[in-house]
């Protein structure tokens, strides 16, 4: 089996050769993999419009990955940059609409420093901004939208890249933060959470406005033949003991914006797939009605478990992840 046969087939709950190969790393992990020995395969890339573009990682030839994810700006592309760099620290506008710092060159939790829309004036300001311009660059590349400061191809430009990416026979999703995700980077967390209470009417359109830039953009995608997999929403709508918000405000609020995109993508011959650390159970049974077709990571310490899941949802829903991550410290046996 390819890598997308073998993905196509574990989403639909079919039978596998082997069971399907994906993960991220954090940087400082893959750079002590390198001082212990581990040697990785040259980076694949190609040449587009004067810049190097990679075709996928090193360290998913080296695994032979099923999956090779393009990753999709859904933001209102405010200016970006190094706003300071100390060696130790680096201090970063992100396009998403906030500043923020973080420890150089290894995974750490990043201090948010500040947020572009303090209000609903400064929405009404900006919200325009997170629209689809064709005469713009692509909203799509090979390389991630996270702390990105390098400019993104032509559309032109991207379908060379998208051909590249199919001839590797991996699946390919488009990663893309949900409406929730891509709201409260540009608005702040705790604002965001306090506006799903004080300003619900601002907070839906927030998440409409991103999931029709979604929607938009796959559409775009198709009708240059560059239709990809599957949408992967990157969607953390929970905590280590309970959901960041109540079922209610999830069903009044957010699922209209999931359902949308669900019915789309299934009306294209797309899959729907979310990633959402946490403990968001209770959000299950409308991420099903709303059409998600794959659910990550199911983070285990909150006490999700596959067991449990799976005889209420199996036959409608495939499960990604599950592994207690603490357990790999005390050894293969655990």
């Amino acid at each position: 089996m390819t890598g997308r046969e073998r993905i196509i087939a574990a989403i639909e709950r079919k039978p596998l050769d082997r069971i399907p190969r994906y993960d991220a790393f954090w940087e400082d992990a893959l750079q002590r993999w390198e001082t212990e020995g581990l040697q990785l395969p040259s980076q694949k890339s190609i040449t587009v419009e004067g810049q190097v573009r990679p075709i996928g990682t090193p360290i998913g030839d080296y695994f032979d990955f099923d999956i090779a994810p393009l990753y999709m700006d859904a933001s209102m592309r405010f200016p970006t940059g190094v706003v300071a760099d100390d060696g130790v620290k680096i201090t970063i506008a992100d396009r998403c609409g906030y500043t923020a710092q973080k420890f150089k060159g290894r995974a750490s939790s990043m201090h948010f420093i500040s947020h572009m829309v303090q209000d609903e004036e400064d929405w009404e300001k900006y919200k325009n901004r997170m629209t689809l311009d064709l005469n713009d660059t692509a909203r799509v590349d090979s390389e991630s939208y996270y702390l990105r400061t390098k400019p993104y191809p032509t559309w032109d430009g991207f379908k060379e890249v998208f051909a590249a990416y199919r001839e590797t026979g991996r699946f390919i999703p488009v990663t893309v933060y949900g409406p929730w995700e891509c709201a409260w980077r540009h608005h702040g967390y705790e604002d965001s959470l306090m506006d799903l209470v004080a300003e619900p009417e601002m907070m839906a359109e927030m998440f409409n406005r991103v999931t029709d830039l979604i929607i938009a953009t796959i559409q775009h995608m198709i009708d240059i033949g560059c239709k990809p997999d599957a949408v992967w929403l990157i969607e953390d709508m929970g905590g280590t003991h309970t959901t960041l918000f109540s079922p209610k405000i999830f069903d009044e609020l957010l699922f209209p914006c999931h359902k949308r995109l669900g019915e789309f993508l299934h009306a294209n011959g797309m899959y729907f797939m979310m990633h959402s650390c946490g403990y968001i159970e209770p959000f299950i049974p409308g991420l099903v009605e709303a059409g998600l077709d794959v659910l990550q990571a199911i983070q285990a310490n909150t006490g999700m478990h596959v067991k449990d899941l799976k005889p209420k949802f199996g036959d409608k829903l495939t499960f990604w992840g599950n592994i207690a991550v603490q357990a790999f410290n005390d050894g293969k046996e655990a």
